[in-house]
C-alpha cells in the first residue's frame, strides 16, 4: 500500500478478508528526496501509525536509496527513522536508471550506501536474507521467499502477475477490461508464457543465488530434474576460487563480496544455458 492508501474502511476490509501482512511503500521519509525520485508522500509516520492501531503486526517497509541524488547522511536518516518505528521487516531498493533517470550509475557510491545499510541493520537486529530484503528473526516474507524458489502463486486484479501449472501470466492492467474477462468467465491475461522444469531450474538459480541461504542443488533436482552442465559447474567453482561464494556439499551461496557482484554473476550464470 502507499501511505495515502492507507484508510480505516480499506484497513478494516483487508482484515475482513485475512490479510495478515500490509508492505508500505514509504521510499523515503525526506520530502527533498522524494522529489529527487519524483514521488510525493502522504503522511507516512501516520499511515504507519494507523496500521498497528488497526491491529496490523506484520508490516513490512520498502525503502529507496539513489547515490545520484541522495547524501549518505539524508539515506541514513531514512534508516534510522524507518528503524525507530520497529516495522517486522524491511526492503531496500537502489534507485536505478529503468526509473526514469538519465545519469550513469557511481558504483563505488552505491557500494557505500548498500554496505552501510546492511551493517546498521545487521546492528538494529534485522538479518539480511536476500540481497535487498532484512528482517526480524522469524519474520521473513513468505510470498517472497516463494516467488524466489519459483512456487507457484496467483495474482488478483489489474495488472496482478501469476504463476501456475507451468505458466506465467499477468492480468490487463485496465479495471475495465479485467471487469469484462471475469465478466465473461474469460479473463484477459498478456505475457501469458509456457514454463518447462528447464525454465523454473534456471529461474530458481538466477532467483535463489540472491538469497543469503543459497541454492541447495539437491533439493533443486528433485523438483525441476537437474539441468546443470559443464559450462555452469566450472563457473560456480571459479566463484568458490574467487571469494564470491561459498559451497557445502550441495549448497551454493554467495559471500558479501559476491551479493555485491549478484547482477554480473546472474548474467555469468544465463549465459551458462
Amino acid at each position: 500500500m502507499a501511505p495515502s492508501t492507507v484508510q480505516i474502511d480499506r484497513l478494516a476490509a483487508l482484515k475482513e478478508i485475512g490479510v495478515t501482512r500490509i508492505s508500505l511503500g514509504i521510499q523515503s521519509f525526506n520530502d527533498h528526496t522524494l522529489k529527487l525520485f519524483g514521488r510525493r508522500q502522504c503522511h507516512p509516520v501516520e499511515s504507519y501509525e494507523m496500521l498497528r492501531t488497526n491491529g496490523f503486526t506484520n508490516i513490512n517497509m520498502d525503502m529507496i536509496f539513489s547515490p545520484n541524488h541522495q547524501t549518505l547522511r539524508a539515506w541514513i536518516d531514512d534508516l534510522d527513522q524507518a528503524i525507530g518505528l520497529a516495522p517486522e521487516h524491511l526492503s531496500t531498493y537502489c534507485m536505478t536508471k529503468e526509473n526514469d533517470f538519465n545519469t550513469s550509475p557511481d558504483e563505488d557510491k552505491e557500494v557505500k550506501f548498500y554496505t552501510e545499510t546492511c551493517n546498521i541493520l545487521r546492528s538494529n537486529g534485522f538479518q539480511q536474507y536476500e540481497i535487498s530484503n532484512f528482517c526480524k528473526p522469524g519474520q521473513e516474507s513468505l510470498h517472497n521467499i516463494n516467488t524466489w524458489k519459483m512456487g507457484e502463486w496467483l495474482g488478483l486484479g489489474p495488472s496482478a502477475s501469476s504463476q501456475y501449472r507451468f505458466r506465467r501470466y499477468t492480468n490487463i492492467p485496465s479495471l475495465r477490461q479485467w471487469i469484462t474477462g471475469l465478466d465473461s468467465n474469460a479473463p484477459i491475461l498478456i505475457d501469458d508464457t509456457k514454463l518447462s522444469t528447464k525454465d523454473l531450474f534456471i529461474d530458481s538459480l538466477l532467483f535463489g543465488i540472491r538469497m543469503n541461504q543459497g541454492v541447495d542443488f539437491t533439493e533443486l533436482a528433485a523438483r525441476f530434474g537437474d539441468h546443470s552442465n559443464a559450462n555452469l559447474k566450472y563457473l560456480l567453482y571459479r566463484l568458490v576460487d574467487e571469494n564470491y561464494a561459498n559451497i557445502n556439499e550441495t549448497n551454493i551461496a554467495l559471500t558479501d563480496s559476491g551479493r555485491l557482484r549478484c547482477d554480473a554473476i546472474e548474467l555469468e550464470i544465463l549465459q551458462c544455458f
